[in-house]
C-alpha cells in the first residue's frame, strides 16, 4: 500500500511538472487558471542550446529557482520509490532533460534556455541529495544518542 501511494504521488508531481513546462504560458495558468497548449511538429532542435541573455526577464530568479526546487522534489520522490538515490538521480536527470526535450514541440513563451534548465533541474536533484543525507546522518546521531541514554539507565 505505501509503494503505490509513493508510486502514485511521484506520478502527479510528474504530471504537475508536465503541465507547467508545456503549458503555453505558465503566467496565465497561476493566475487566471488557464491552460493552453499548442503542438509543433517541426520543432527547431537547436533551440534546446540556445542560450539568449535578452530573454531573461524580471520573473527569471523565481522561475529558476521553481525549476531547482521543482526537480528537487522530484528527486525525493523518486528517492521513496528507488531507495537509492543513484537510480533517483538519475531518473530525475532523464526526467528533466525529457521535460525540456519535450518542450521544443510545444511553442512555450521565452523558453531558450533549455539545457541551462536541465543543468538548474539537476542541482535541485543533487541539493535534494545532500539534504537527504544530512537528515539520514542527524537521524542516526539521535539514534545513537538514545541507545547511549538507554544503555545508562
Amino acid at each position: 500500500m505505501k509503494m503505490t501511494f509513493r508510486l502514485l504521488f511521484m506520478f502527479f508531481w510528474a504530471i504537475i511538472l508536465g503541465i507547467l513546462t508545456c503549458s503555453i504560458n505558465l503566467e496565465a495558468l497561476l493566475s487566471t487558471h488557464t491552460m493552453q497548449f499548442i503542438f509543433n511538429s517541426h520543432p527547431d532542435y537547436s533551440d534546446f542550446f540556445a542560450f539568449d541573455l535578452t530573454q531573461i526577464h524580471p520573473k527569471w530568479v523565481l522561475v529558476k529557482f521553481g525549476h531547482f526546487a521543482g526537480f528537487g522534489v522530484m528527486d525525493i520522490l523518486f528517492l521513496n520509490v528507488f531507495r537509492k538515490h543513484k537510480y533517483a538521480l538519475l531518473m530525475t536527470f532523464l526526467f528533466a532533460a525529457a521535460t525540456e526535450i519535450l518542450q521544443l514541440y510545444f511553442n512555450r513563451d521565452g523558453r531558450l534556455y533549455r539545457l541551462y534548465d536541465v543543468i538548474i533541474d539537476s542541482l535541485g536533484a543533487i541539493l535534494s541529495y545532500y539534504m537527504a543525507q544530512i537528515v539520514l546522518h542527524l537521524k542516526s546521531k539521535v539514534a545513537w544518542k538514545e541507545s547511549k541514554v538507554n544503555i545508562t539507565q
